[in-house]
Parts: structure tokens; sequence; C-alpha cells
């Protein structure tokens, strides 16, 4: 549908064939009743901006001064009181129209900014929650991670930004695209459910796929990745350097989401950032042989710090001690 017959449509001057042709364009389908709906909000917001900044308050009452002088020497010397009510009246009159102009701009431009006003939701050590945003997307975030979810009616996108881990399931909105700013990264996204994990802790960022398509972008590499589903895009914010492979098991990635601590193949150090996460503690490697060791393990979120290190240690020769809330963690001779 062209925007212009959209315009004109809201503004009423179409022909009863064309408004019927609009109308039955706009019963199609919800992504034809947002577009059109936004359209005509953003219309009616924008005639009030304009007239808060098209008006010259200052300029505008030199002006009614100016003549308010003129006409009062005027009607003194005609001595005609009823005259000078009358101009009086339309000197009110003139005000009002300003003031309400004025008062209209302002309104105009307080709503745009409450629903602009960005939507931040953070979550705690061991803490973990699910966000239904505005268009309709959901996301479950995962502990010490935070979003900032920015809406606009003027932009033909929807902006996030993702510090931590979160799992998304986005509405689909064809001319709307949906876009995860993390460090260094750009994931964009039309309908689908991924992963993205984005610790400030952590070396890499990783993007896990398991339905629709996503894009991903970043000044550090040489063009756009485009995702399949069940493929992993790994990107080192240290050297710049970045990964596409198929995920041998997506299972492993989610099963945060219901409270288990799954790790395939992963360092002794990744596990060990989770594990700071959850339960609060800082991991000390006194060693780099036991740090960079991997391990495929499950845990439930509910076991204790000590169970979760005695079952690691079965396999992995290492020693570790606990001081309050210190772990200290070295190889085994």
């Amino acid at each position: 549908m062209d925007e212009n017959r959209l315009l004109k449509y809201i503004q009423g001057t179409l022909s009863d064939a064309e408004r019927e042709q609009v109308e039955r364009w706009y019963e199609e389908s919800d992504d034809h009743k947002a577009l059109l709906d936004n359209l005509q909000e953003a219309c009616l917001l924008e005639r009030a901006v304009v007239s808060r900044d098209s008006v010259d308050v200052d300029s505008a009452w030199k002006r009614c001064k100016a003549t308010l002088d003129v006409r009062r020497r005027r009607e003194m010397q005609e001595c005609s009181r009823v005259a000078m009510r009358r101009f009086v009246r339309r000197m009110a009159a003139a005000a009002a129209v300003i003031v309400v102009m004025v008062s209209a701009g302002w309104y105009g431009y307080d709503m745009v900014e409450r629903i602009e006003e960005p939507l931040i939701v953070r979550t705690d050590i061991g803490e973990r929650v699910r966000v239904e945003l505005p268009d309709g997307s959901s996301v479950k975030l995962n502990a010490c991670s935070e979003i900032v979810y920015h809406r606009s009616i003027f932009k033909s996108e929807r902006n996030l930004d993702l510090k931590g881990e979160a799992y998304f399931e986005v509405a689909k909105m064809k001319k709307t695209p949906f876009i995860v700013h993390c460090e260094r990264l750009d994931i964009e996204v039309l309908g689908t459910r991924f992963n993205v994990q984005a610790n400030d802790d952590d070396d890499w960022v990783t993007a896990s796929l398991f339905e629709g398509a996503i894009r991903v972008s970043s000044p550090d590499i040489s063009q756009n990745v485009v995702m399949k589903p069940n493929q992993q895009f790994t990107f080192n914010k240290r050297t710049h350097t970045s990964d596409l492979s198929t995920m041998d098991n997506g299972k492993w990635v989610t099963d945060w989401i219901n409270g288990q601590f799954l790790f395939y193949k992963e360092t002794f150090e990744q596990i060990a950032h989770a594990l700071e996460r959850h339960y609060n503690i800082t991991i000390h490697f006194q060693d780099e042989a036991i740090r960079h060791k991997k391990f495929i393990c499950n845990f439930s979120s509910s076991d204790n710090i000590r169970h979760i290190l005695s079952i690691m240690q079965m396999t992995g020769k290492f020693d570790y001690q606990i001081d309050g809330r210190d772990v200290t963690i070295r190889s085994r001779e």
C-alpha cells in the first residue's frame, strides 16, 4: 500500500472507492493494522510537535502588544467603551489561541517522551526472569543480566541492548526488524527463537539460533553472517575473531531457563563464570592447567557449590578450598 494513500486516508481526502480499498487492506493482517495505527498516531503527534516548534512565543507577544497599543490609541480617540470591550475580547481570543497551540505542542512533546521512554529490566545474582515486551516478544533473562528496550514511534525498527545472557522469542513484524545490540555486535531478526550470551566478564559473545534466521554484523568482522537454525556464532571480544559452527546439542544452551547447569565441553574457567554469577562467589585458579580443562556436566541450580565441585573433582583431578565467598582451585599432583 502506497504511504501517500495512507496519509490521504488519515487526512480524509480519498474518494469512497479508495477509502474502501485502504480499509480492506487494513483488515488483511495485523501488520497492516499496526502500520496504519502507528502512522495515524505519528501524524497526530507530529502535528502537535510542529505546533510547538513553529510558535515563537516572544514574537507573537510582541506582535500582540504592538497591535494592542495601536488599537488602544485608536479606541481611546474614539472614546467608545463598546469598541474597547470588543477589542479586549478579540485580544483575549488571540492570546487563547496562542496558549492552546503552545500547550498542545508541549503536550505532544511530553507524550512522545513518555511513549519513547526505554524499558529497563535487570536480574541479580541467582535470579532469572521472563519479560513480555510491548511488541509481543518474550525475553528470558539469566542471572546478572540487563536489557534496555528502546521504543520509538518514528523508527521502523525495534532496538534492544543486552548485557549478560537472554533467550528471545521475537514477535514477527516483517516491516519492523528486531535488533539486539551487544558489545561490538548487532543481531538482527524478523521473527525467531535464539539465545545470546554476552557477559561483561567473558571474552566472547555467543549467539545460538533455534528457529528462523538472524543476521550478525560488527565493525570487527569483514562481512555480515546470516545464521540458520541449529547454528552457533561465537565472537571473541579480545581478539576480534569469530566462528560459525553447528551445535552438537542445542539443549545444552538453553536448559538454564529450566534451572539447570549444563556444560558441554566447556573449560573450567567458563564454568567458573557461570557459578560465580549464580552463587555470588569468586573462584581463583592456582595454575593454568586446571583453568583450561574441559568438562561435560549437568547440575541443578538448587545444588550447593560444594556438591557441584565435589562431582567435578571426581574427573577433574583438582582440589578446592572454600573460604567464605572465595573458592581456590588447584591441580592435584
